[in-house]
């Protein structure tokens, strides 16, 4: 599931020592406009290389380098291969680096068209909701510098995007169960789910080197992190599908219906006005604090209301396999750790 990583290492930091601006810089494509002085940027294969002084910055997507593509994210049993992959191609053990941002991530084949999942992912406390169009829904911390980043995505339509169409065609789809056959990869409905890790230190609280993506824990607690993310996202129907649903006899009924599809449809937004109403002295700290709990109970009650619908119990179900899947292949390829 690892895909997009940055990691960086210093010289000092290496078993036997080099010269990253010496040694290295004649083993990438370097880029010439950005190279000068005591840096140079370039590239080993999909991977960038930024060197600066003694210290080397690498970053890419590791499904790439190792798969010649990331439809999937990495698996545990082939970070290790790709990490040594890497080193051998550098000319040093990666062993020691500082692992800054890791990128899990995975791609499910859905029945239904990836914009019909994505709009009823509708809210997630603390982070914000925003989507660039009908195929991409994002999720970032409400905070100056955001640590976690939840990304949903089609990707079919990213990969195209990106005039990768030729090298989807040419992709051996028999070593992938769960997806349609090659030549229909073009009519799948691929829904990707990335969590960004983008500071890997303050999340996890602690310095994570290459080591640790070797250790079943570590990768255990990514696996978890990846599914608890997205446990947190509130889903919901379409508010037409909704009315359809309703009992509408009465007017204690009808006011309770439409409470009910303004908390689906705008939670954040009221719980907003609540706060921004306080602080201007509109509303007391008592009244705040009813308003708040009302707002929780009618969520958790809606919650349960509309528990079963029928997109989000596939996607739902697609996660919590995935998720069980993954702590077998930990079981199964937990080694012990190098030296």
């Amino acid at each position: 599931m690892i895909d997009t990583i940055r990691m960086n290492i210093n010289e000092y930091e290496l078993n036997t020592p080099i010269s990253f601006l010496e040694e290295v810089s004649c083993k990438i494509r370097v880029d010439r406009r950005k190279s000068r002085g005591n840096r140079v940027v370039g590239w080993l294969d999909n991977m960038k290389v930024d060197i600066k002084n003694k210290r080397l910055t690498l970053e890419g997507s590791l499904s790439k380098w190792m798969n010649g593509h990331n439809v999937y994210g990495m698996e545990f049993g082939q970070i290790k291969e790709a990490i040594d992959r890497l080193g051998e191609r550098l000319g040093f053990s990666l062993y020691n680096a500082r692992v800054t941002r890791i990128d899990i991530a995975q791609t499910f084949k859905m029945e239904c068209k990836v914009p019909e999942y994505l709009k009823r992912l509708h809210y997630m406390e603390g982070f914000n909701n925003f989507a660039f169009n009908a195929h991409c829904r994002y999720f970032e911390e409400d905070i100056k510098y955001p640590e976690l980043q939840m990304c949903f995505y089609d990707k079919v339509k990213e990969r195209v995007e990106k005039k990768e169409r030729k090298k989807i065609m040419q992709y051996d789809w028999d070593r992938q169960q769960d997806f349609l056959d090659k030549n229909m990869l073009l009519d799948a409905n691929l829904l990707r789910y990335e969590l960004r890790i983008l500071k890997v230190r303050n999340v996890f609280h602690r310095k994570i080197t290459c080591l640790d993506l070797f250790s079943g824990d570590f990768y255990g607690e990514l696996v978890e992190l990846w599914s608890d993310m997205y446990e947190r996202v509130e889903k919901h129907f379409d508010l037409s599908e909704l009315a359809v649903m309703q009992d509408w006899n009465g007017i204690s009924q009808l006011k309770q219906n439409c409470l009910e599809l303004c908390m689906i449809a705008i939670p954040s937004e009221i719980t907003n006005e609540i706060e921004k109403g306080f602080k201007e002295g509109k509303v007391s700290a008592q009244n705040k604090s009813n308003a708040l709990k009302l707002v929780r109970k009618i969520r958790e009650e809606v919650k349960k209301k509309y528990a079963k619908a029928s997109l989000v119990d596939e996607l739902n179900a697609k996660i919590e396999n995935e998720f069980k899947n993954q702590v077998v292949s930990i079981e199964m390829h937990d080694y012990p750790l190098p030296r």
